[in-house]
């Protein structure tokens, strides 16, 4: 059974060389219990499991193609035998695949990956590039291994909350990183401060040298309509300093002129939420503060438990009254908050 299984591989490693040659090798051969393919060796069929990859020029459609011949040439042995006179020690002598070893994974946890749906058990994995940690796959990840391991039993694990600060006073810089190292305690791995434009520089000065936990942004409040072109003018520039975003009433001339110019979203102060605590674990409640958030404000970098996104996320459990119990909080993949410490 196996020895069909490697000259059929044969057959597919010869009509992909042309166009395959050093990227091609073979993975561990070891039975693996929850395994689709050595399932179906149980039953005595000899099978090829092909597994394509990435391809750095394209974006599909070479794959597909190489696909293809692939299972044109296996098909086509099979069906008049030729795969019979396939040498497999051509199959034994590819090289092995590099085994998976990721920077960290939470195993075992159950997965609320703020898009809305309901909990999935799953293992999280992060690597880090560039010193920023990534959520590199997030599955069963049993057969894999990591530097750092941490056990995801009875934890809930949900992308990191993002809270909208209005009431900010800069006269008090102490008192703006006490409440942000409680908010992160809570969840919340990124705050963005609404500040009138006057303030802007004040606070990126702030903001650089006391070291906010977790990420920072701004959000330019817009007390008025833009009554004159210096006005405009001065409103552009300020935009051009960084904030995510504008909370402004109603005046139609200023949003379009900023979506148009900018393409920053101009937010009501009656459609933002300004919600600052978890209540409970119910998916669309998470969904409404990370995915929500972040739609609203044009942010996207970590708002979901996707592979390829920032792993900033929090592990919680659910406490009294069924309420979230924060254990620990992770930004860029690095652990900044632990229960007790």
């Amino acid at each position: 059974m196996r020895l069909r299984a490697k000259q059929v591989a044969v057959v597919i490693y010869q009509a992909l060389g042309p166009e395959l040659s050093g990227h091609i090798s073979k993975y561990d051969a070891d039975y693996m219990p929850r395994a689709f393919g050595d399932a179906m060796q149980n039953w005595g069929v000899s099978t090829v499991l092909i597994e394509s990859g990435g391809w750095y020029t394209d974006a599909g459609r070479y794959l597909q193609k190489l696909n293809f011949i692939a299972l044109l040439a296996a098909f086509s042995a099979i069906g008049d035998d030729s795969y019979a006179t396939a040498d497999p020690a051509i199959y034994d002598a590819l090289p092995e695949n590099g085994r998976s070893i990721y920077d960290l994974i939470i195993r075992d946890v159950q997965v609320i990956d703020g898009t809305g749906i309901a909990p999935f058990k799953a293992d999280v994995a992060v690597n880090f590039d560039n010193g920023r940690g990534l959520i590199a796959d997030l599955g069963d990840l049993d057969f894999h291994e990591a530097n750092e391991t941490v056990a995801g039993e009875r934890l809930y694990l949900a992308p990191g909350l993002i809270g909208v600060i209005r009431d900010v006073d800069l006269g008090e810089p102490a008192s703006l990183v006490k409440d942000a190292q409680k908010l992160l305690e809570k969840g919340f791995t990124t705050l963005l401060y609404v500040l009138p434009g006057q303030q802007l520089a004040q606070f990126a000065r702030f903001r650089n040298d006391a070291g906010l936990p977790g990420n920072t942004g701004t959000v330019l409040r817009l007390d008025g309509p833009l009554e004159s072109a210096d006005a405009k003018l001065v409103l552009l520039e300020r935009l051009a300093t960084g904030p995510v975003g504008v909370l402004a009433g109603e005046d139609t001339v200023a949003e379009k002129l900023i979506t148009s110019l900018t393409g920053k979203p101009v937010v009501p102060p009656e459609e933002a939420d300004f919600t600052l605590k978890l209540r409970s674990h119910d998916p669309q409640l998470i969904q409404r503060l990370t995915e929500g958030q972040a739609q609203q404000w044009h942010l996207g970098h970590s708002a979901t438990i996707k592979k390829g996104k920032v792993a900033d996320f929090v592990l919680f459990s659910k406490g009294l009254l069924g309420r979230p119990k924060v254990h620990a909080v992770y930004v860029a993949g690095r652990l900044v908050w632990h229960v007790g410490k």
